[in-house]
């Protein structure tokens, strides 16, 4: 197969390697120009995020066969907020990759609800699903200030723990740093750490667990408490497990 072409009011004929190579650069054009309608609105996302789209990292959605990442709608919560993503994306999480490529109604819908979620939670794990950060709980949302953070930081922790997102993890902890202040606000730090070690695996080292030793020796030790922090305090320790051992041995320091 050939095709003519005009070339300086010419006809020159291309050969049909120089077609189907003309053709797959057409198809790959048209896919970027899918996948760009299909990313997470801009105003969803981080501006790192958004550059590193711009700069070309869409092609990375396209297999070595020419296949496009699927794109699925994730509901989260009882308010079932819908957030749009791609599967090579999506699939960072061991949990969600089995869920776009497994044998689960949700790839054969390209559809996955997560109605146990906070959907704040999920918009700032998609938002780190594509650009290895998210937007600082302490500056987008209203109220709270460092409290209301550290609390939605622990949320994200939780939900990393749930979807096995190790690195999130780790860098949830390096935002909790900027927003914890043992000293000031032990209560908070100790409310924080009960929600978070009940569900830390006993079984297995946990990136909390060290920052809550690491910080927990700046609470003020029990003849100088207050009578709330004396309480909360109490009431950590009657957790047993892991929770009560790392708090004793943080005292003990």
């Amino acid at each position: 197969m050939s095709t003519n072409v005009k070339r300086g009011g010419q006809k020159s004929k291309l050969g049909p390697d120089m077609v189907a190579a003309m053709k797959a650069e057409e198809d790959l054009q048209r896919k970027i120009a899918d996948l760009a309608t299909a990313m997470p609105t801009a105003t969803s996302m981080p501006p790192n995020a958004v550059a590193a789209w711009q700069r070309g990292k869409v092609t990375a959605l396209i297999d070595a066969e020419g296949f496009v990442s699927t794109v699925f709608t994730v509901i989260a919560g009882a308010e079932k907020q819908r957030f749009t993503a791609h599967a090579a994306y999506l699939s960072q999480s061991p949990v969600l990759e089995r869920m776009c490529y497994g044998r689960f109604k949700e790839s054969q819908e390209s559809r996955i609800e997560l109605p146990d979620d906070d959907p704040v939670v999920i918009k700032a794990i998609i938002q780190y699903l594509y650009s290895g950060d998210f937007l600082d709980f302490g500056t987008i949302e209203s109220g709270g200030g460092s409290a209301g953070a550290a609390d939605q930081l622990s949320d994200i922790y939780i939900t990393a723990e749930k979807y096995q997102l190790l690195d999130l993890k780790s860098l949830v902890i390096e935002k909790l740093r900027t927003v914890t202040d043992v000293e000031e606000r032990p209560v908070e730090f100790l409310t924080t750490a009960q929600k978070i070690y009940a569900d830390i695996p006993e079984e297995r080292p946990d990136v909390y667990r060290d920052f809550f030793i690491e910080m927990a020796t700046d609470i003020p030790r029990p003849k100088i408490m207050s009578k709330p922090l004396h309480q909360a305090w109490l009431e950590t320790l009657s957790y047993g497990g892991i929770l009560a051992v790392d708090l004793a041995t943080s005292m003990a320091r």
